[in-house]
């Protein structure tokens, strides 16, 4: 429908470093999803079919974003494990850090919760709490 391209590759290919730059860079990739660690290794060559990059499945370090978010989009996504990777996503292109971890994403609710389970007020601290279709069951 936006007339995108999924490009697939070796999984030799996929390991942060310099193939996968000359892949993106050979295939002129627009987007790219990588965990923060994996940005982290990447070098970082001038890649200028790259619009959009989001980070997710972890913390995203400070160095990390403000490196591959420069002159580009830059998503957070944040989740743990359970949640497929991630349950909310972030547009943190506008140089303010930490990014947060934003909104839901489609078919997530995301709750604060005190010690009680009971929601807390804006601004108060609470614990994570996710449910939706993408959660894993517990066994």
């Amino acid at each position: 429908m936006t007339g995108a391209t999924l490009h697939l590759a070796r999984s030799e290919e996929l390991m942060p470093g310099p193939e996968l730059v000359e892949l993106m860079r050979k295939r002129r990739i627009s987007t790219t999803v990588m965990p923060p660690a994996a940005l982290a290794v990447m070098p970082h060559p001038s890649l200028p079919d790259l619009k959009l990059v989001m980070s997710a499945g972890d913390v995203c370090p400070e160095p990390v974003w403000r490196r591959w978010s420069d002159g580009r989009r830059f998503l957070n996504g944040y989740g743990p494990t359970e949640t497929t990777v991630l349950a909310t996503i972030a547009d943190c292109t506008t140089g303010v850090y930490p990014p947060n971890i934003g909104r839901p994403i489609y078919n997530c609710q995301i709750y604060l919760l005190d010690r009680h389970l009971q929601l807390v007020p804006v601004g108060v601290v609470g614990e994570l709490y996710i449910a939706g279709v993408g959660l894993a069951r517990g066994i």
